[in-house]
């Protein structure tokens, strides 16, 4: 179960670490931030801190920015995200699986 306190507890530690710049726990906080979850939402700074993650090409923000324009039906900004991906050397799995 995760309820409430999980939530308080995942964005307390997400954001220590995101402090000290770990990249996946910027993005997962940025997700929290977005949401609402454990945190009070601030949509604007949650997109921010994904989109941050995924430009240093960590793959938590990468995969969520994706998630993200698939929602707007954004697929030539998913492309090119995936494929600036390749370009810089940091294309993961899943990278690949989503350019199919």
């Amino acid at each position: 179960f995760c309820g409430p306190q999980d939530a308080d507890e995942s964005a307390r530690w997400h954001a220590a670490a995101a402090c000290q710049g770990h990249l996946d726990s910027i993005a997962v906080l940025g997700g929290c931030l977005r949401k609402g979850a454990g945190v009070k939402r601030d949509v604007a700074l949650g997109l921010d801190l994904i989109s941050y993650s995924a430009s240093c090409g960590n793959p938590a923000g990468v995969n969520k920015k994706v998630g993200l324009l698939e929602e707007r039906e954004d697929y030539k900004a998913v492309v090119e995200l995936l494929e600036e991906c390749i370009d810089k050397g940091r294309a993961n799995a899943l990278v690949y699986f989503n350019l199919g």
